[in-house]
C-alpha cells in the first residue's frame, strides 16, 4: 500500500513539474512527451496473477502495436494506390479479449469469484473451463485447460503459450489491507508519508472502501479490485495512445550477466519474438517489403539502361518515368516478373528484398562494364599522352643529333677545303721547284 501511495505521488509530482504551470503561453496539456517504459512478457515455471497481469498488458499493447503498424501499413498502401489484398494481418483482439471482456473475460469472471462466500482458486478455474473450454458455446481458442492439473489453465499470447496457476488468484485480486493498517500509517511520524496520504486523498477514501470498510460501507461503493482497476487502468492507457504519434523503441537484454560483447542467442531470440517484431516483420513482407521514393530508385538504378541517366539529368524525362523504364526494361530481361514490382504515386514497390538483390547484381554488372570502358578509355589516353611525351623527346634528341651532324658536317668540308688548299699548294711549290731546276738544268747545259 505504501509503495503504491508512493508510486502515485512521485507521478503526480513529475507530472506537475513537467506541466510548468508558471508559462502562460502554452497549455499545461497541449503539447507533451510521454516514455511507456515495459519489460515484457514474463514466462516463469510457475506463473500467477501477477504474470497475468504483466502479459496482458504486453498482449494489449501488442494489439497496439499491430494496429499503428497495420495502420501505417494500410494507409501508404492506399496513399500510393497499391494493392491490399496480400497484407494479412493476424489479430490478438481475440486473445485481448479473452481476458478483459465483460461479463465474459477471466478479470470479470475473477472479480465475480471474488464477490462470492464459498469462491474459491478451483471453483473459479472450473468457471473458466465452462466458458471458454472445448465445445463451449463462449469457447475460445486462446484458452486451454490442463487435462490433468486442476489449478492450471493456458492461455495462447502472441509470444507464445503461457501456464497459470490459478492458487491465490482470489487473494491477489482482493489486495485487502486492515483499517487498523491503514489508521496506523496515518498516524506515521514521517512527514513523507503524511504527505502522501494528505495530497492522495481522494485514492485513499477510495482505496479504504475497496480495502476493508464495515460491510455497510461495502454495499454502498463497490469493492475494486486489484485486476479490474488494472483493467481499467490499461484500457485508459490505450485511449490515451490512440491520439499520439507513436515511436517504438525494443530493448534486447545481450545477456544475464552484464558481460561486454557476450550476446546469449537464445535470451535474444525469445526477446526478440516476445517484443512482436517477428510479426511486424511477417506484416511488412506480406505486401511490398521494399519501398523507396521515385528520385531514389531513379538515381539508383538509372544505370541498367543505356543513355537514361543523360536523358534524367537533362530533364527530357521526369523520375516517375524513369523508374518505369527500369522496370519494364529489367520486367522484359527476365531479370523482374510483373507482379514482383509496382510504381505508386510517390514511391517504388518491390515484393521482396530479393528481387532489389537482382536489380543490384545487374547494376553491379553494368557497371564493372562502364568500369572496364572508362579504363581502356583512360588507358588509351594515357598511353596516347605517354606516346606524345617520348615521340617529342625524340624529335628534340634527332634534331639535336642532326644539328651535331650538320655541325661535323660542315667542319669536316672547311677541314676538307683547308686540307686540299694545302696539299694543292705544296704540289704546286714541288712543281715549282722541278719547273726552276730543269730551267737550270737547261740553262747549265748551254
Amino acid at each position: 500500500l505504501l509503495y503504491s501511495y508512493l508510486f502515485d505521488y512521485i507521478i503526480k509530482y513529475v507530472n506537475n513539474t513537467l506541466s510548468n504551470p508558471t508559462n502562460n503561453s502554452v497549455k499545461s496539456n497541449e503539447l507533451s512527451i510521454g516514455i511507456l517504459d515495459i519489460f515484457g512478457f514474463e514466462v516463469f515455471d510457475n506463473n500467477s496473477f501477477e504474470q497475468l497481469c504483466i502479459n496482458y498488458a504486453n498482449e494489449k499493447l501488442q494489439l497496439h502495436f499491430n494496429e499503428v503498424i497495420f495502420h501505417e501499413e494500410t494507409k501508404m498502401y492506399i496513399d500510393e494506390g497499391a494493392s491490399l489484398s496480400e497484407i494479412v494481418f493476424e489479430d490478438n483482439a481475440e486473445c485481448v479479449a479473452l481476458i478483459e471482456s465483460k461479463p465474459l473475460g477471466i478479470i470479470s469472471l475473477l472479480d465475480e469469484e471474488c464477490t462470492l462466500g464459498k469462491a474459491t482458486d478451483l471453483t473459479f478455474i472450473s468457471k473458466l473451463d465452462k466458458c471458454f473450454g472445448l465445445n463451449k458455446p463462449t469457447t475460445n481458442k486462446y484458452f486451454i485447460k490442463h487435462r490433468t492439473k486442476q489449478a492450471i489453465f493456458s492461455v495462447k499470447h502472441f509470444a507464445g503459450q503461457v501456464e497459470y496457476n490459478v492458487t491465490n488468484f482470489l487473494d491477489k485480486n482482493r489486495d485487502t489491507t486492515s483499517q487498523s493498517v491503514i489508521d496506523m500509517i496515518k498516524t506515521s511520524n514521517n512527514p513523507l508519508v503524511q504527505e502522501l496520504f494528505v495530497s492522495l486523498e481522494g485514492k485513499t477514501d477510495s482505496d479504504t472502501n475497496s480495502r476493508g470498510k464495515s460491510q455497510s460501507t461495502s454495499k454502498a461503493t463497490p469493492r475494486v479490485t486489484l485486476g479490474g482497476q488494472f483493467r481499467t487502468q490499461l484500457i485508459n492507457l490505450l485511449t490515451t495512445l490512440k491520439y499520439t504519434e507513436p515511436h517504438f523503441i525494443r530493448c534486447v537484454k545481450p545477456n544475464h550477466k552484464k558481460l561486454p560483447n557476450n550476446i546469449d542467442s537464445h535470451l535474444t531470440l525469445r526477446q526478440l519474438r516476445y517484443a512482436g517484431l517477428f510479426e511486424a516483420i511477417r506484416i511488412r513482407k506480406s505486401g511490398y517489403a521494399y519501398r523507396v521514393t521515385h528520385d531514389v530508385f531513379a538515381c539508383t538504378y538509372d544505370l541498367l539502361v543505356d543513355r537514361l541517366r543523360l536523358m534524367r539529368i537533362n530533364g527530357e524525362i521526369d523520375c516517375k518515368e524513369v523508374c518505369n523504364v527500369i522496370l519494364s526494361e529489367m520486367t522484359k530481361e527476365k531479370v523482374l516478373q510483373p507482379n514482383n514490382w509496382f510504381i505508386g504515386r510517390t514511391k517504388v514497390f518491390l515484393k521482396d528484398n530479393v528481387h532489389r538483390t537482382f536489380l543490384e547484381r545487374r547494376k553491379a554488372t553494368r557497371i564493372t562494364v562502364y568500369v572496364v570502358t572508362i579504363q581502356s578509355l583512360v588507358r588509351g589516353v594515357l598511353v596516347r599522352i605517354k606516346y606524345k611525351v617520348i615521340r617529342e623527346n625524340w624529335l628534340i634528341e634527332r634534331n639535336r643529333i642532326l644539328r651535331i651532324i650538320q655541325l661535323q658536317y660542315e667542319n669536316a668540308i672547311v677541314i676538307q677545303k683547308y686540307t686540299r688548299r694545302y696539299l694543292v699548294q705544296q704540289s704546286f711549290l714541288i712543281l715549282k721547284d722541278v719547273v726552276l731546276l730543269r730551267r737550270y738544268i737547261k740553262t747549265k747545259d748551254v
